[in-house]
């Protein structure tokens, strides 16, 4: 399946989720389509980056030292996730394949 085609069903299965969170099979599908879109570390990493979103995000000299952090402590997170702005942040980064939450 084309990348573009992943992507769409990534969308519809999250529309999915968001209408219902408990069901299984969706959620299983959707962990299927971010497997399969980020395959290739190179290929993410150019589309996330084509992104202007994700651009912004990552040249932002305060996301930077705050991604800093999280790799030195992972607890930091928590504290970080707190933040509303910085937590829509991260999730727009988690999204295009650049973070993963564990």
């Amino acid at each position: 399946m084309a990348m573009k085609q992943w992507a769409q069903a990534q969308s519809a299965l999250q529309k999915a989720l968001d209408i219902d969170s408990s069901n299984q099979e969706t959620m299983n599908m959707l962990i299927t389509c971010r497997q399969e879109i980020n395959k290739d570390p190179e290929e993410v990493k150019k589309r996330a980056m084509a992104d202007p979103e994700v651009q912004a995000i990552m040249s932002d000299p305060a996301m930077r030292m705050i991604l800093e952090q999280m790799s030195q402590n992972p607890a930091a997170m928590r504290n970080h996730m707190s933040n509303p702005d910085i937590a829509k942040k991260l999730y727009v980064l988690q999204d295009a394949g650049i973070i993963q939450f564990r």
